[in-house]
């Protein structure tokens, strides 16, 4: 059998390799990158919503949350146009501000910031880091229903006009990135971050996961609608949400209604990237699509979550994620001292950690499935996490395949943090 080569994005360069075995390459078409022109067109022309010049009126401070360097959105392709909009309806550029909506991340350098909000606007606009751990920079909204207390960055709470920018992709907890998030956990403080990851959890001590706490489902899921309770209290006027095909270019822009403008963008995200299997597999490859996807290990975990519906209980998860910035998380690694999965959640139950809460889920796969992960990460750590480590794909293939006969079923996933395996289609 004739050897193919296969390529896959490692950070900001890639891994090849030759394999003589029958693979399954698990993708679709993505669709191309549109044009400015298009972009702008659905900027003036929302959904849901008035446009922009019928709701930015008179004077009053506008701030645009966006995301921060973890994710990929494309605002600074369409920023200095919503910028000379916002200036026809009225606003002076010295009213307007950008705030990066880093949930409990860390805070961003000046590098960062130009990185994602482009030159020009990064030597126009003031721009804002958001810190979830400095209580005198949060204001409060009160409480939901459900008893979250919502603790909001001040620079928000103080405008008159708040625009959410963010892209859609699946979430493992939230079903769906963007929209709301950019609110919860985007710009809310620690105490309003743990209180809504809490809800992943099973009411009841053994029980995993609550229910419809998965990629792409949105209905009855307890973290999306605290998220949503949440941003209707903050009350932003505007949405701006993308999708990205892997070449980080902007496929769709919807504007308009910040809840409605963002699940129409989630329908359409799930229809273009679920991926119908029939089968399942002894070996699968993911790449979580490279830097800012791989930029630690808890961005490759959303890859491993979505790559992991592919594989055969028993079976192997081969994953590429450089993580050149680590875990990213302290806190992740402490919970790793726990001896098994049982002691770990009733721990979580007394104790929430957000990044506890992620430990726990990385072993809940780790546990059923073989995971080699290919990484800087040192080995140590990697094994901490009950995974292989492994510094080549031609290596972690080498160890995956030892475990089979030449007739096992392989299968890829070049683009793992975009697309979802599911056996059926679901509605969200």
């Amino acid at each position: 059998m004739t050897e193919k080569e296969f390529s896959f994005k490692y950070g900001q360069s890639y891994q090849k390799i030759f394999i003589k075995n029958e693979v399954e390459i698990l993708t679709r078409n993505e669709k191309n990158g549109i044009e400015l022109k298009n972009i702008l067109k659905s900027l003036d022309n929302p959904v849901y919503s008035p446009p922009l010049k019928d709701i930015i009126t008179g004077k009053g401070d506008v701030i645009i949350i966006v995301s921060d360097i973890t994710r990929k959105t494309g605002v600074h392709i369409y920023l200095p146009s919503l910028i000379e909009r916002l200036e026809k309806c009225g606003t002076k550029e010295d009213d307007i501000s950008i705030i990066f909506a880093g949930g409990t991340h860390r805070v961003l350098n000046k590098t960062e910031k130009k990185q994602i909000v482009g030159e020009k606007i990064f030597n126009r606009i003031r721009l804002l880091n958001h810190d979830a751990f400095a209580s005198d920079s949060l204001v409060s909204y009160g409480y939901t229903k459900k008893g979250t207390p919502i603790m909001i960055n001040k620079h928000v709470a103080k405008v008159k006009h708040i625009i959410l920018t963010g892209s859609v992709v699946f979430h493992y907890l939230a079903g769906f990135g963007g929209g709301r998030k950019s609110i919860a956990p985007g710009i809310s403080g620690f105490d309003t971050v743990v209180s809504t990851h809490l809800m992943a959890l099973s009411k009841e001590i053994g029980k995993g996961r609550a229910n419809n706490i998965r990629s792409g489902v949105l209905k009855n899921n307890p973290i999306h609608n605290e998220m949503i309770e949440i941003m209707n209290k903050v009350k932003p006027c505007f949405l701006i949400n993308t999708v990205l095909n892997s070449k980080h270019e902007i496929i769709k822009l919807v504007a308009g209604n910040p809840h409605k403008a963002h699940l129409n963008l989630c329908h359409f995200f799930k229809e273009n990237y679920s991926l119908l299997v029939n089968k399942l597999y002894d070996v699968v490859i993911a790449g979580c699509g490279g830097y800012p996807k791989d930029i630690n290990f808890i961005q490759a975990h959303k890859t491993i979550d979505n790559a992991f519906y592919a594989v055969k209980e028993g079976g192997t998860l081969i994953i590429l994620g450089e993580c050149t910035q680590g875990v990213s998380s302290d806190e992740f690694l402490s919970w790793l001292k726990f001896g098994d999965l049982a002691e770990m959640e009733a721990e979580l139950h007394k104790n929430f950690a957000i990044y506890g809460q992620t430990a726990w889920a990385t072993l809940c796969k780790s546990c059923k499935i073989n995971i080699i992960f290919v990484s800087t990460l040192p080995e140590k750590i990697v094994k901490s996490m009950k995974m292989i480590p492994a510094s080549t794909l031609e290596h972690a293939l080498d160890i995956a395949l030892k475990k089979y006969n030449k007739n096992c079923s392989i299968a890829m996933i070049p683009e793992g943090s975009l697309f979802l395996p599911v056996f059926t289609p679901q509605k969200i």
